[in-house]
């Protein structure tokens, strides 16, 4: 499993299966862990595929919690939360579903997609009684990315954009909601005019001289110091560290480590853009592996140094 390939939603959704089977006092992560995390995201994908099949998403979490209540318990100090066998199939599956929808990234929905599988067992069961079926969740993602592609880590930004974003302008209409334009006649008429042009519209901003002669400051913006990116490094970071804060695990980075994710994510043309990639590719991801082995567990601290110009992990 490469967990440079997974968006950042579906790598909280791992995270969170990891914490629901330690909240559990279960011995492995199981696909049913993994099930209730992506319902439980109320902002990402799972749920809205729910909603669309007609399943609200709290009915499945509510069932989900009581079947992994009434589960065999293990308890003990030294007890340490792997991937079960079934679990792995399920991302193995995952990822192959990504290959054949032509995604860059394994997201939500290829989870989903792969829990109905019956490699995924009773998750699997659970999801057809609910309706939830491959063929099902593909119709439903028609609505929701249409022919996008996931090409980023984040592609549920760009999901229904125009609904998220955007105004239905005939809808509100339709609906009396607009409220009359008097005196605008012909500006209207011009609007409409280029609306229904059948060639490609590029707006363009013109300012009259009487409100350029209204500008008495510029502000010139300069380039990033490294003081500055270190700065933005740790801005990134406290996302990270809210999200360890779930297993009750700290985060610390000495200054030789802020200053090398700095030095990786910063782009001369670009400036820090790429940095939260570079903490997802060079920070992230390789603890996220190291907590799933069981290197680190929930109580312990993390600390992130530099050797030969690469970051070490250690307590």
């Amino acid at each position: 499993m490469n967990l440079n390939k997974y968006t950042e939603k579906a790598q909280e959704a791992i995270f969170q299966a990891q914490s629901l089977a330690s909240e559990y006092n279960h011995s492995q992560i199981e696909p049913e862990h993994l099930l209730l995390a992506l319902v439980q995201q109320t902002d990402g994908v799972v749920p809205q595929i729910a909603q669309k099949l007609g399943t609200h998403p709290h009915t499945l979490q509510q069932e989900l919690e009581q079947d992994l209540a009434r589960r065999p318990k293990v308890y003990g100090a030294t007890t340490q939360v792997g991937l079960s066998r079934d679990l792995q199939a399920v991302l193995n599956l995952a990822e192959q579903e990504a290959g054949r929808m032509r995604d860059e990234y394994v997201s939500t929905e290829h989870l989903l997609i792969a829990l109905t599988d019956k490699t995924a067992g009773d998750a699997a069961i659970f999801l057809t009684s609910q309706g939830i079926t491959r063929d099902a969740i593909l119709r439903a993602l028609t609505g929701i990315r249409g022919s996008q592609r996931v090409t980023t880590p984040t592609p549920e930004s760009t999901y229904q954009a125009l609904e998220k974003y955007g105004r239905d302008m005939t809808q509100l209409a339709r609906q009396g909601k607009l409220d009359p334009v008097i005196g605008r006649d012909e500006e209207i008429r011009r609007v409409v005019q280029v609306l229904s042009r059948r060639t490609k519209n590029n707006p363009v901003l013109i300012f009259r001289p009487e409100f350029l002669n209204r500008i008495d400051e510029i502000i010139v913006f300069h380039s990033l110091s490294m003081e500055d990116l270190v700065r933005i490094v740790d801005i990134q970071l406290e996302r990270l560290r809210g999200l360890l804060a779930e297993r009750k695990i700290s985060l610390e980075l000495t200054e030789p480590a802020k200053w090398l994710l700095a030095e990786k994510g910063h782009d001369p043309v670009y400036g820090a853009r790429p940095l939260k990639r570079t903490i997802q590719r060079e920070l992230q991801d390789p603890l996220a592996l190291r907590i799933l082995e069981g290197e680190f567990k929930d109580g312990e601290a993390v600390v992130v140094d530099v050797r030969d110009g690469e970051l070490t992990f250690g307590k």
